[in-house]
């Protein structure tokens, strides 16, 4: 009950940080199989939290251990069913105590638990796959000497066009399940299938993973990544939080075609994208505005109207935002962990904030005091009016611009590009 009540609350928050959560991947998989999922890490806790609200099982985490053991917090590390990993720089004495866990999954496996692994051992934002550890082959070897069959290792990427950025996208894509019986020549101790066995997950993963080699590379990518998403749904009218959606694998078609690109393919479509840009920055538009006509007389007549209640939205539910903004602000040092200790701790804030309104309200107010429970939907509707005023302006200031056709031309210009 605990778990899914934090499975929805996580989702709730997810939905309010960022604009857009595009999925493909096999729910289905860890029923007909054990399956250890290989998943990229770029942006800290969140992974877990994205993958535990779209997974249809309970999958477990391998974490560090030093984040699984801290005290007092231990009791929603084990609901949360996040299992510790030991690794060397943690202390040498401690690494034989993965024996012991390793143990308890192969157990897990057994009943057709999922179980996620982060192979590259760390977090870091960067748009690229780092090579992975050896614990992943290991702990599937393992399974398979403990007696499992038909173990299957499923990569699956975590893509984000910005982590931290609010009202960003996430693109989350899996790739083919991996065989153990392909890599292991009878001998599950053989270095040589260790070995095998992680150069093939690794290749996997980059696979569905944006896995781009410089920083030019990945500045063109976050611009034109937002030319395909507006395109997509433009398209086909995807829903904000969609399931077997085609956008993730055209991310990732995106990110292989700008990897390929010689360095004077690279400067000319840089160039290009860049001049189309800042173009709208210098307008105050977006590239959904080109495509996206928001400016229309009903729509002006929603913002007229709409505009108090969400005023009286924002000002009713602040306090906790403003709370958690504080702390990310003056304490959260590392970048890749911005967005989901804002999110987590602006959320618990709030639950904590909202019993107190009630309290405080009945007491003054008696029984029309429980007006207060109409907040958390204006925060809801806050939340809405803000994207959709955001496209309005944009799209006003567009159409409103006397380099409306020099930027639509870009626009097609740089559509034949990517394809």
């Amino acid at each position: 009950m605990i778990y899914k009540f934090l499975k929805w609350f996580a989702a709730l928050g997810l939905k309010f940080y960022y604009k857009n959560i595009f999925i493909q991947y096999d729910p289905e998989l860890p029923g007909k199989s054990p399956v250890i999922y290989a998943s990229n890490h770029p942006s800290g806790f969140y992974e877990s939290l994205l993958f535990a609200t779209i997974s249809k099982y309970a999958p477990i985490f391998l974490v560090r251990s030093d984040y699984v053991t801290i005290k007092g917090l231990m009791w929603i590390f084990r609901i949360l069913k996040l299992f510790p990993i030991y690794r060397q720089k943690e202390g040498l004495k401690n690494v034989s105590k993965n024996n012991e866990v390793f143990l308890s999954l192969y157990k897990e496996l057994e009943n057709h638990t999922p179980v996620c692994i982060y192979p590259e051992g760390t977090t870091k934002f960067n748009h690229r796959i780092r090579p992975i550890k050896k614990g992943i082959s290991r702990l599937a070897l393992g399974a398979k000497k403990y007696g499992l069959q038909d173990i299957q290792i499923l990569p699956i990427a975590f893509n984000y066009a910005e982590p931290v950025q609010f009202r960003s996208h996430i693109f989350v894509l899996s790739g083919s399940p991996i065989s153990l019986s392909d890599f292991v020549d009878g001998d599950l101790d053989n270095p040589a299938s260790l070995r095998k066995l992680t150069i093939e997950i690794e290749e996997q993963m980059r696979k569905v993973a944006i896995d781009l080699k410089t920083p030019e590379q990945h500045n063109l990518f976050k611009k034109l990544q937002l030319i395909i998403v507006n395109n997509a749904i433009a398209a086909s009218n995807q829903k904000p939080y969609v399931r077997n959606s085609e956008i993730p694998k055209k991310i990732i078609k995106l990110s292989n075609l700008i990897k390929d690109l010689d360095d004077k393919s690279l400067s000319v479509l840089t160039k290009k994208s860049n001049e189309y840009f800042e173009q709208l920055s210098i307008i105050e538009t977006n590239d959904k505005a080109v495509i996206n006509n928001k400016n229309t007389f009903f729509n002006s007549i929603k913002l007229i109207l709409g505009y108090p209640l969400y005023i009286i939205g924002i000002i009713v539910n602040a306090l906790p935002v403003l709370f958690a903004l504080n702390i990310r602000k003056n304490k959260i040092k590392q970048y890749e962990y911005k967005a989901v200790v804002t999110v987590l701790i602006a959320q618990f804030s709030y639950i904590l904030y909202f019993i107190i309104l009630i309290l405080l309200s009945t007491i003054l107010f008696s029984i029309k005091g429980l007006i207060v429970v109409i907040f958390p939907f204006l925060a809801w509707y806050a939340l809405k009016y803000y994207d959709f005023k955001q496209d309005y302006i944009a799209t006003k200031n567009f159409y409103n611009s006397t380099e409306k056709g020099k930027l639509q031309e870009l626009r097609k210009e740089l559509e034949r590009h990517i394809g």
